[in-house]
């Protein structure tokens, strides 16, 4: 497979930008940082030629190559100095970054769906009920952010649906507004929308029991 060049710049890993400490028990943890670095294709793609072939049929070293090989090394290191003790014996003959995540994912993976499966069910069984706005969405984004930790992120669309539908029916007229027909809301827009709904709502009540005390104290006066 080719490589693309602008991904290949050499990696500095030094004291001013270590690469954290976290553990591969589910690799997917720290593919996003991977990813970040510019070189997740070090998991994909296979190892490049070391030599290429001119128009005119001759030989050269390929640069290419030079800079995998820095890069992945760096990056096999580090992978190696996170890992487990208990997962050493997952990667026994792997010499590359790519062989290393292969054989952790194949192994892992059990673990990944017991997870996915296990969230399903969190998600399926929250409701608002007696929680505060704020409570709910925080369980809420604790379970998305959950399921994107190991690689199966909930879409932007789908994520407001199913936080609209753990509302309960004291919030359907909301949901009609918000939700009765496309373009819907992204995330964020929806929860920042809920949360003035809710603050309006509270400042509603305040108002009518300020008007309720009010009007029971001018009665208890006139006896």
């Amino acid at each position: 497979m080719g490589f693309r060049s602008d991904t290949l710049e050499v990696i500095e890993i030094n004291e001013k930008k270590e690469l954290p400490k976290k553990s591969l028990e589910n690799s997917i943890e720290v593919l996003p940082l991977i990813k970040s670095l510019g070189i997740a294709h070090h998991l994909i793609d296979d190892v490049p030629a070391k030599e290429m072939i001119e128009e005119d049929g001759k030989k050269v070293s390929n640069s290419q190559y030079m800079q995998w090989l820095h890069n992945d090394g760096l990056l096999v290191s580090w992978l190696l100095g996170i890992l487990t003790e208990d997962t050493h014996s997952m990667i026994m003959g792997s010499e590359t970054s790519k062989q290393i995540w292969n054989s952790l994912e194949e192994q892992l993976l059990p673990n990944t769906i017991e997870q996915e499966e296990n969230l399903k069910d969190s998600l399926a069984c929250l409701k608002k009920g007696s929680l505060s706005i704020t409570e709910y969405i925080k369980k809420f984004k604790a379970i998305c952010d959950n399921f994107a930790s190991i690689n199966k992120p909930i879409p932007e669309t789908e994520k407001v649906f199913k936080l609209a539908r753990g509302l309960g029916p004291k919030y359907q007229d909301f949901r009609m507004v918000m939700l009765s027909k496309p373009p819907y809301p992204s995330f964020t827009q929806f929860v920042l929308s809920l949360q003035n709904h809710e603050q309006m709502i509270t400042e509603q009540r305040e108002e009518e029991k300020r008007i309720v005390d009010h009007a029971q104290a001018f009665f208890g006066q006139r006896g």
